[in-house]
């Protein structure tokens, strides 16, 4: 199956999704902070559409090396990828109560087929920029499968004079694109009416990440990934009526693989809204 099969299967999908439920766009890059470095993951657009028992999500994701007017690309820099994919969520039907397990299915692309030089260069371009020389080494043409299984658990706290509540999250992967486990939790409080905010930490368990290992199945760039990462998250949310859900967070990750200069960070924007 083609990268823009895999892709149409799930933009049909979205456009059927006729039931009543949320669709999101959510836009990752690492423009959203302060320290725009534009590598690594570099750019990531997903869109979906959930209601209460299951969701389909299109996306893409784009990564490159920090030096990016070098070709060959550094051996001891991530190796430049794009990967298209499409995810399938089912959220359980009778869930304990404060809890929501689910189980996914996603399908994807490594590969030129993905269009990761494509996207970048094209809106380098319109920047007046050049486009990175890297990308003639990126990973080789690799068709992904990566199954997935986890829960979310929510229960209720009070901090001074506002209420709120901690979000446990637990997660675990595997397929050829990422093996792994994450585990979470996020505290979010309502500071103002419309107005949220929300944080907290992740550790990544991973035992597989093509990104950073390389294709699968043949030999390709790669670097020397890490088991385990951590992550701090937080940002705000934002409910203005008759305009869009806006959420926007940052990321800030210690070293994915020990060549990495130190901490990456990367944030985004989502707008969300009910159909």
């Amino acid at each position: 199956m083609t990268a823009h099969r895999i892709l149409l299967i799930g933009a049909l999908s979205l456009l059927c999704s006729c039931s009543p439920g949320r669709w999101a766009v959510n836009e990752q890059n690492d423009y959203f902070t302060l320290f725009n470095k534009d590598h690594d993951y570099t750019q990531g657009l997903i869109v979906s559409h959930e209601n209460e028992n299951r969701s389909i999500s299109v996306g893409q994701k784009i990564f490159t090396a920090v030096h990016k007017k070098e070709a060959p690309a550094p051996s001891d820099e991530r190796p430049y990828a794009g990967y298209l994919f499409t995810e399938f969520r089912k959220y359980s039907d009778e869930p304990p109560i404060g809890e929501r397990p689910y189980a996914a299915i996603e399908l994807g692309f490594v590969g030129p087929g993905a269009l990761g030089k494509e996207a970048q260069c094209g809106v380098h371009r319109m920047l007046g920029q050049l486009c990175p020389k890297g990308w003639p080494q990126q990973l080789d043409a690799e068709p992904g499968i990566t199954l997935r299984a986890g829960t979310s658990i929510t229960k209720s706290t009070d901090f001074l004079f506002t209420k709120g509540e901690i979000v446990y999250d637990v997660e675990g992967e595997l397929g050829n694109i990422s093996t792994g486990l994450i585990l979470g939790n996020t505290v979010r409080y309502r500071l103002a009416p419309g107005l949220t905010a929300f944080a907290g930490p992740k550790l990544h368990l991973v035992a597989h990440d093509i990104f950073l290992d390389g294709n699968t199945f043949q030999k390709s760039a790669s670097v020397t990934r890490n088991w385990a990462f951590s992550e701090l998250g937080g940002g705000v949310v934002m409910d203005i009526p008759y305009f869009p859900r806006t959420t926007w967070f940052i990321k800030i990750q210690s070293k994915q693989y020990k060549e990495q200069g130190g901490t990456y960070n990367h944030g985004g924007v989502e707008f969300s809204w009910e159909n």
